[in-house]
């Protein structure tokens, strides 16, 4: 990987920014490339959240975290969705479906984490991301090319100023 001392100093420069990535379909598509970014984005100081639409049991929590360890994924924290009705941040839109309602604690997590680069594969988050978090760099994997650190880094600094 190139990560120079030129693109660390720039990941420093950023101000809270957080990086958000989505584990099936996304870390599991390219886990050599999640696991050089996410090593990259800590190593510079920068929180890693993995927000997953796994449910959040203990057993699903435990091989999960043995997965991610497997993969090389480096992270902060790592939030699992809570079923329908037992969300930690009540879905304010009644507009939603009971799906939708329940993807949108993605969006709920990620604007509680600062997270301003999102990474998931799902179609259905990356309208939820597009149009309750507009200011989040949602990153389609699968249908947007995966951007170079290079391209990450001119995302932030266009996003601070």
């Amino acid at each position: 990987a190139e990560w120079t001392a030129t693109i660390l100093s720039s990941f420093y420069a950023m101000s809270g920014s957080a990086l958000g990535l989505d584990i099936d379909g996304t870390i599991t598509s390219a886990p050599e490339y999640f696991s050089a970014l996410s090593r990259a984005w800590r190593d510079a100081g920068r929180q890693v959240q993995v927000i997953s639409s796994r449910s959040d049991y203990l057993e699903s929590r435990s091989e999960t975290l043995k997965e991610l360890r497997r993969l090389g994924i480096n992270f902060d924290e790592l939030h699992l969705l809570r079923p329908p009705g037992k969300e930690l941040t009540p879905c304010p839109y009644q507009n939603l479906d009971w799906f939708q309602v329940y993807l949108w604690q993605k969006v709920a997590i990620a604007q509680e984490r600062g997270v301003s680069i999102y990474f998931d594969d799902d179609e259905k988050v990356v309208r939820l991301f597009r149009r309750y978090a507009p200011k989040t760099r949602i990153v389609h994997v699968g249908a947007d090319d995966l951007p170079t650190v290079v391209d990450l880094v001119r995302s932030q600094r266009h996003m601070v100023d």
